[in-house]
């Protein structure tokens, strides 16, 4: 890939200056900046910057505004942007989430995070590599044969993906492991209650595991840290939903897509109290509703380093309760209606061999 290509626009010049020299001292890439968003958004036509970094708050043009002409004109909308403003607002932060913003940041943050912050979206935007054949290119019939067994093949190369970027999520976060599982299959039992078909169920099942993808980008002290949160560091943790998205939503496989809405919307509350995008009701995505009370029902119900696991009754009690705020009422419905099965699946993962054999384990 070589050296990444940072853009930043911002019209305070010593803010430009500081964050060069950031990225100068951290070896993160070179920089090109821009201190009015004219003269930027001209120039971006024809350069393609690994990471663009934009100053919210600037004369004649904003960096929403900025951001939403790009696209418009036909720069292309997948190169990784950070927003960064003096002052923070909700709607500020919507406006940029719906914008296709990754990282909104304060002008406040730390040097070390703002350098682990860009290294996260420089990798996000560093291509694959690729490895010629050896021998170099095939020739034509061996090219449409190669092609055939592409397609052939594709769908053990997506569930290869899929459990890779499973097991990624697994190391970053020790709860991850069997929770990612046991929520995967009690959502599947959940979307069969609620009557989708054998097709929409297994997608959900392939799909839910990467609910916490973007935890990969959260820092150690924050995924890691036992004590409670603070309100900082509940602001860097919430950006897993959007990360998750960033990560799979340009992917052509059906289950990524699935998982770039399920990582985006399972922290959204039926009442509009949730994150990123505060959306209410049935402008949830069904798979994010269902996920966000599997997800709960299993955090609930296991063991955690801040919590010891409830009872099935006490988490069945509480998802019942919070029927109509953080839950769906027709999916909590489901929940309940379904809620054998999700013991017996719960049970094979517990471990217990009195319980689990009553019912056939779902695959």
């Amino acid at each position: 890939m070589g050296r990444a290509q940072i853009c930043i626009v911002d019209d305070n010049a010593t803010w430009l200056a500081s964050l060069g020299r950031l990225i100068e001292d951290a070896d993160l890439g070179d920089v090109v900046s821009y201190r009015h968003p004219a003269e930027a958004l001209t120039s971006l036509r024809d350069r393609h910057p690994d990471v663009l970094l934009v100053d919210y708050a600037m004369p004649g043009m904003n960096g929403i505004e900025l951001l939403t002409a790009l696209h418009a004109s036909g720069v292309s909308p997948r190169t990784p942007v950070a927003l960064v403003a003096a002052s923070l607002t909700d709607p500020i932060k919507l406006q940029a989430w719906q914008a296709g913003v990754m990282e909104v940041l304060p002008k406040s943050i730390s040097g070390q995070e703002m350098a682990l912050r860009l290294r996260n979206l420089i990798r996000m935007a560093a291509p694959p590599p690729t490895v010629e054949p050896a021998g170099g290119p095939p020739e034509t019939a061996a090219a449409s044969d190669a092609h055939s067994g592409d397609v052939a093949n594709r769908s053990d190369v997506e569930r290869s993906t899929r459990h890779i970027l499973e097991r990624l999520s697994a190391l970053r976060d020790e709860n991850t492991g069997k929770h990612t599982e046991r929520m995967a299959r009690y959502a599947r039992a959940i979307a069969a209650a609620l009557g989708c078909s054998t097709a929409q169920c297994q997608l959900m099942r392939d799909a839910a595991p990467l609910h916490d993808l973007g935890k990969i980008g959260i820092p150690d002290s924050v995924l890691g840290k036992a004590g409670a949160l603070s309100s900082e560091e509940w602001d860097v943790m919430r950006r897993h939903t959007t990360i998750g998205h960033e990560l799979l939503r340009d992917q052509t496989s059906p289950a990524l897509q699935l998982g770039a809405e399920i990582a985006l919307s399972h922290h959204e509350r039926w009442d509009g109290t949730g994150y990123p995008l505060g959306l209410r009701g049935a402008d949830i995505p069904l798979s994010g509703r269902i996920v966000a009370l599997a997800d709960v029902f299993d955090a609930l119900t296991t063991v955690r380093p801040y919590k010891p696991a409830w009872l099935v009754e006490q988490a069945v009690e509480r998802i019942v309760a919070d029927s109509g705020t953080h839950f769906d009422p027709e999916v909590v419905r489901a929940f309940t209606a379904s809620l054998e099965r999700l013991l017996v699946i719960k049970a094979h993962y517990d471990g217990d061999e009195a319980y689990a054999p009553l019912v056939p384990l779902p695959h």
